[in-house]
């Protein structure tokens, strides 16, 4: 199964259990091939950190949630985690002063 970590102790993470999975090397939002009983555990047990899409959950922290809009481009100095989450996608084109 494909997983993304959006947690903040990358750019690496080892996961899993040898004992119980196959361990993974993981890089911060970036889909990784995941034993399905690992990623199923993973996703379960934390709710926000790991995914199965590019978008964090939103029981994610907050901090996954300033660096994923920022990796989209958006100013998120002083935002909410409501107000990060209720983001587009992509940021609105910057305003010109352009007078006619």
């Amino acid at each position: 199964m494909k997983l993304i970590y959006h947690g903040q102790n990358g750019p690496m993470v080892l996961v899993g259990n040898p004992g119980l999975h196959p361990t993974v090397w993981m890089e911060t939002g970036v889909e990784t091939d995941v034993d399905d009983d690992l990623a199923h555990a993973l996703v379960a047990e934390y709710p926000g950190v790991y995914s199965t899409t590019d978008t964090p959950q939103h029981g994610a922290p907050k901090p996954v949630w300033q660096s994923y809009r920022e990796s989209q481009g958006h100013d998120v100095s002083g935002l909410t985690k409501d107000e990060l989450i209720n983001l587009p996608d992509e940021p609105a084109p910057a305003e010109t002063d352009e007078e006619s």
